[in-house]
């Protein structure tokens, strides 16, 4: 993997025992955990509002039963 000359010392300062590449994949997998935590919250605030889970409401869409009453 070729990076940034400015991306790997900034990588070195945050992660000074990896590899720019190990850093990497450190960096990538907090954001997958950070936007895991927000879809997970928005999941909840969801069935709190509507009253169903989203992913039975994303199943009765893709099945074609959804109507504007539910």
């Amino acid at each position: 993997m070729t990076l940034n000359t400015s991306i790997t010392s900034s990588m070195r300062r945050l992660f000074p025992n990896q590899t720019p590449e190990q850093a990497m994949v450190e960096l990538l997998l907090e954001r997958a955990q950070k936007n895991l935590i927000r879809y997970e919250t928005a999941a909840r605030q969801f069935q709190v509002k509507y009253g169903v889970s989203f992913e039975t409401f994303r199943e009765k869409v893709v099945a074609g039963k959804a109507s504007a009453d539910e």
